[in-house]
């Protein structure tokens, strides 16, 4: 299993899970480009740069193929962008709360469109007009008030929103569309994992339950949980669907 972690995270994210994994997978976990220990000095992460060193990493490795792939939060883009540019290499895919399987049409504007890059590069000058969005979103009960806190802490210089822009056009440039997405899984029969919080104000889980329509044959877990799923007591969630992929 290669697994891809979440924002503002790094591989060492799934060891809390080593308990419900290991029986069934030896994982590779990566730091992403802008995150963790990687010292990333090249423009942001495309489809070919990251064909390119996933290729040389699997065979120098000598991964066995086909191999699983977990995505988590963010790390959902580049499960879902490995998925679709190496269909043959991959098995099954999970994905918990994982981005990208809602369209995001503010997100495809900001790092795909001229003027939204533009917008975004005066953003990562200043955010005084954002913050104050925010809290007013959480007065009136949009945000949580956890989840504002949240997003004005990784807004609140401008190194920060360097590192967001960074990551964002990373992940945005790895995961093509849903619908690409859908029918490579559908077409060879890739085995489909979905694990949301039902409380998810970060994630929401209806993406999970589109998924889970287009994709029949995939497993869904509801957890009455929220964003925070890589946790130690969902060990018993990950032995469960472990239990059901072995009956399959």
């Amino acid at each position: 299993m290669i697994a891809f972690h979440g924002y503002d995270q790094d591989s060492s994210v799934f060891g809390v899970w080593e308990k419900g994994l290991k029986n069934r997978y030896t994982v590779w976990s990566i730091d992403l480009p802008f995150q963790g220990e990687t010292k990333w000095n090249e423009p942001p992460l495309n489809t070919e740069s990251m064909k390119e060193l996933l290729t040389d990493f699997i065979q120098n490795q000598r991964i066995k193929t086909p191999l699983s792939l977990m995505g988590y939060s963010l790390g959902g883009n580049y499960a879902m962008g490995f998925a679709t540019l190496f269909p043959e290499l991959v098995s099954e895919i999970w994905l918990i709360a994982a981005d990208g399987l809602i369209v995001r049409p503010w997100f495809n504007f900001l790092t795909r469109t001229r003027i939204g890059n533009f917008i975004f590069n005066r953003f990562v000058v200043s955010a005084f007009w954002i913050v104050p969005l925010i809290r007013i979103a959480e007065r009136i009960g949009i945000l949580p008030e956890h989840v504002s806190h949240f997003y004005i802490k990784s807004i609140n210089t401008s190194e920060k929103r360097s590192l967001l822009k960074k990551r964002w056009l990373s992940a945005s440039r790895i995961f093509q569309s849903r619908s690409a997405t859908i029918k490579s899984l559908n077409r060879l029969n890739i085995r489909v994992i979905l694990i949301f919080g039902k409380k998810d104000h970060v994630i929401p889980i209806r993406g999970a339950r589109f998924f889970k329509r287009k994709i029949p044959s995939a497993i869904l877990k509801e957890l009455n949980q929220g964003h925070q799923l890589i946790n130690p007591k969902n060990n018993s969630v990950v032995e469960e669907v472990i239990t059901q992929l072995e009956g399959r």
